[in-house]
């Protein structure tokens, strides 16, 4: 099988620099639990090797089914630049989210809701807006929604709202959000206006 993959041009352009006048290629390999690795490297023998936007990539025997239909895209955020993967093979996971993000996606509707899952004295300490407590009744409702409807988890530093949203992927949610760093965070980095405790 040779798998069908997309690279963007800042991705290209990133291998390509990384790469240099030495020949080698770009190794990619797909682990059963879809953790990607990319390496540069000489053209091995037992790799199917597949060139998109110019760059040729050598494919792992084992990975070529698990890599069907990736994006390999170059990106330059608040961490630093990095390659980002998207996989369409994977199973759904939790994806950990800055509060500046965040905040893009819920303002552009990206996110649906927003759960806070702290105790209500928390709550009446500090919350972030268009967000709502996760109590027994909110709980019931949202296990009753669409398994895609896009949710996105915040607490005081990210540890509880995550463990939430494992709960909600062991249900079967596909669009699983959770705020890095919780509130906390997001007062220091996105709105300082929120109160810290």
């Amino acid at each position: 099988m040779i798998p069908t993959l997309t690279i963007s041009d800042s991705a290209a352009e990133a291998l390509r620099n990384a790469i240099g006048d030495s020949g080698e290629v770009v190794h990619m390999a797909v682990s059963a639990s879809f953790d990607h690795a990319l390496e540069i490297g000489p053209a091995g023998s037992d790799a199917t090797v597949v060139t998109v936007n110019g760059i040729a990539i050598a494919i792992e025997a084992e990975s070529t089914e698990r890599a069907e239909g990736m994006c390999i895209d170059f990106v330059d955020g608040p961490n630093g630049a990095g390659f980002r993967i998207e996989n369409p093979n994977a199973p759904p996971k939790i994806t950990e989210l800055e509060g500046a993000e965040l905040k893009a996606r819920l303002e552009s509707g990206d996110i649906e809701l927003f759960v806070d899952v702290r105790t209500v004295w928390e709550r009446e300490l500090a919350k972030l807006p268009s967000s709502f407590l996760l109590d027994d009744d909110s709980s019931a409702k949202l296990a009753g929604l669409d398994k895609d409807t896009p949710i996105a988890f915040y607490c005081h530093h990210g540890i509880r709202s995550r463990a939430a949203a494992t709960h909600y992927l062991n249900l079967g949610f596909t669009k699983l959000y959770n705020l890095t760093g919780g509130i906390d965070a997001w007062s220091q980095l996105v709105d300082v206006s929120v109160p810290r405790y």
